[in-house]
């Protein structure tokens, strides 16, 4: 188990996929650098790549919306906040575990979500990643899952 709290503040490169021998990898180091990857490409816009790190039958599961299933379907998904002008989405790593071929770990993540008056308001809470051990000796997600600190009703500004 990772001791300590990594946060994570992202390059927009895209990085090589990571591939270890079974007996060599250190899953920490593994999934704190596909994390960096995730927020880069999330940051800078790279929605195609973000979706890359997912396995083809993923499942994402959004604080207060429906489940999505599938990398074509998380795409259409995360353009949604990005087109309404979401912005600096971080992940801080409290603590990663391994099980076999996967792993999973468990923040917090904040992201700077737009309001109807122009401003910007800080949503923030926790998630889980669940990574699975591909083949290939690539990790990739296989769940996400947020819960907003906020309440459904409090996260967008009222309609006039």
């Amino acid at each position: 188990m990772l001791g300590g709290i990594f946060s994570l503040v992202a390059p927009s490169t895209h990085m090589a996929p990571i591939r270890t021998a079974p007996n060599e990898e250190d899953v920490e180091i593994v999934i704190c650098r596909l994390s960096e990857e995730w927020t880069g490409l999330w940051n800078s816009g790279q929605l195609e790549k973000v979706v890359d790190l997912y396995t083809q039958d993923a499942l994402y599961l959004p604080a207060h919306a429906n489940p999505v299933h599938g990398r074509k379907n998380i795409l259409e998904f995360l353009r949604g906040p990005q087109r309404r002008g979401a912005t600096d989405f971080t992940l801080r790593i409290d603590f990663i575990q391994r099980a076999g071929n996967l792993a999973y770990d468990v923040g917090h993540y904040s992201i700077q979500m737009p309001q109807e008056d122009g401003s910007k308001k800080l949503d923030q809470g926790r998630y889980l990643v669940v990574w699975q051990r591909q083949e290939s000796g690539e990790w990739r997600m296989v769940v996400f899952a947020a819960q907003s600190s906020e309440e459904p009703w409090q996260q967008h500004a009222p309609r006039p």
